[in-house]
C-alpha cells in the first residue's frame, strides 16, 4: 500500500507534467527600431530590431553627402537628449531621428582669358543656394553664364542654383564673340558686293571690302567717315566696339564717275572732263 511520501511525490510528478504540456516556454518579445535618415544611408551595423531584456546596443553613425552627422534623437525637433546608445532593458519600438549639418566648401571662380573674377572665390553651403556669384568681362566677348566645365560644358549655374558638389571645387566663364554690324550707307541706287559681310567678331579673319556697281558708274572708294577723308580697304582681324547706338558704323565714300559722250560737264561750277564724280557714304 503506497505510502504518503509516496503519493506526494506521484501528484508533483503530475503537477509538474501539466505545467509543461499547458504551458510552454514563451518566445522573447521583438520590437523595431526604425531609423529617419533624412537623406542619409545607414549604418550597416545599425539594428532594425531588439529583443526584450536587451543588452544596451551601440548606435554607428550613418552617413549623407554633403553632410556631416550631429547625432541621434528620439524626437523629430532634436528636443530631447542625444543618445549613443539603445538602453539595455528597453522596451517598445523605437524611432530615431538623424540629425545633419550642412558642410561649407569653396568655389573658385575661372575666368578663361576674362578679367580678374570679382570675388577670385566664396564659400557656399552644400544644399543652399549659390547666391551672388562673381563678375568678371572680356574684351569683345560676351559673358554667357558660370558652368561645371569648361567651354559651356557640364551644368549651368546661376544665384539660386543649389549646391550639389560635396567638395571644394571651381567654376568655369564662358564667352561668346560679340557680334558687330556693318552698315552700307549712301549707295546711291548701287548694288553692295554679295560678299561684303554685314556683320563680324573679334574672331573674324581680316576682311576686305569689294567693289559695289551701279550701271553706268565706277566705283572709287570706301572711307572711314562721312567727310570721305581715310579711305578703308578692311577691317583687320580682332577688330571690336560699336560706333553709333546701331552698331558700328563703317562710312564709305563712293566716287562714281559716269562716262559721257561730251568733253566737259560742269557740276558744282567747276569743270569735269569726260565723267561725274560723287560721293556717297556707307554705315
Amino acid at each position: 500500500m503506497p505510502t504518503r511520501n509516496t503519493i506526494a511525490a506521484g501528484l508533483v510528478l503530475i503537477i509538474t507534467v501539466l505545467l509543461m504540456v499547458s504551458c510552454p516556454e514563451q518566445p522573447e518579445r521583438s520590437y523595431t527600431i526604425t531609423y529617419q535618415l533624412d537623406g542619409g544611408t545607414n549604418a550597416a551595423d545599425n539594428p532594425s530590431t531588439y529583443t526584450a531584456g536587451n543588452a544596451a546596443i551601440p548606435l554607428h553613425d550613418p552617413s549623407r553627402p554633403g553632410h556631416t552627422f550631429a547625432g541621434w534623437f528620439g524626437d523629430a525637433g532634436f528636443t530631447e537628449p542625444e543618445l549613443t546608445e539603445i538602453p539595455a532593458e528597453s522596451l517598445g519600438n523605437i524611432i530615431l531621428y538623424a540629425k545633419w549639418s550642412a558642410n561649407t566648401y569653396v568655389v573658385t571662380f575661372d575666368p578663361q582669358d576674362g578679367t580678374e573674377s570679382s570675388p577670385t572665390s566664396k564659400t557656399v553651403t552644400f544644399d543652399a543656394a549659390y547666391g551672388v556669384l562673381a563678375s568678371t568681362t572680356r574684351s569683345g566677348y560676351d559673358f554667357m553664364g558660370w558652368f561645371t566645365e569648361t567651354g559651356g560644358s557640364g551644368k549651368a549655374i546661376s544665384d539660386p542654383t543649389p549646391v550639389t558638389s560635396a567638395s571644394d571645387h571651381t567654376l568655369f566663364a564662358y564667352w561668346t564673340p560679340t557680334v558687330y554690324t556693318i552698315t552700307y550707307r549712301n549707295m546711291e541706287s548701287g548694288t553692295n558686293h554679295a560678299a561684303n559681310p554685314t556683320i563680324f567678331t573679334i574672331e573674324s579673319s581680316t576682311i576686305t571690302f569689294l567693289d559695289p556697281s551701279k550701271e553706268g558708274y565706277y566705283f572709287d572708294g570706301w572711307y572711314s567717315e562721312e567727310t570721305f577723308d581715310t579711305p578703308v580697304e578692311t577691317l583687320d582681324a580682332g577688330s571690336i566696339g560699336n560706333i553709333g547706338w546701331s552698331g558700328r558704323r563703317l562710312y564709305l565714300l563712293r566716287k562714281s564717275c559716269l562716262r559721257l559722250p561730251f568733253t566737259h560737264l560742269e557740276i558744282f561750277g567747276s569743270q569735269k572732263s569726260g565723267r561725274d564724280r560723287y560721293k556717297g557714304n556707307l554705315v
